[in-house]
């Protein structure tokens, strides 16, 4: 009879542990975001709005992310592939536009 409710606290357990590790690397993420901001103004010569989506558009990608997780990342192969090539495209970005839709 103890062997559901010790099943339910590990449950609980990593249910947290998992929880506490993506909010930490949300929020640092955030940071880094904040630390560029004045880069990414100077670089790509955006004004407040453009700046503010462009911001933003990491956000905007974890919700799509989490969202699509289900049926997209059913495969790890496909969530190296996009990885890969979202790192890709951010980096080698010259345009804004690119920048945000790569995020």
């Amino acid at each position: 009879m103890n062997a559901p409710r010790t099943e339910s606290r590990s449950l609980i357990f990593h249910a947290s542990i998992v929880a506490a590790l993506g909010g930490l690397l949300f929020g640092y993420d955030t940071a880094v975001i904040a630390g560029t901001v004045d880069l990414l103004q100077t670089r790509f010569d955006l004004g407040d709005f453009a700046l503010g989506w462009t911001v933003s558009s990491a956000l905007i990608g974890c919700v799509m992310g989490a969202w699509g997780a289900g049926w997209l990342g059913a495969k790890s192969v496909k969530q190296i592939v996009n990885y890969r090539v979202s790192c890709g495209h951010a980096s080698l970005s010259q345009e804004y536009h690119w920048l945000t839709q790569s995020r």
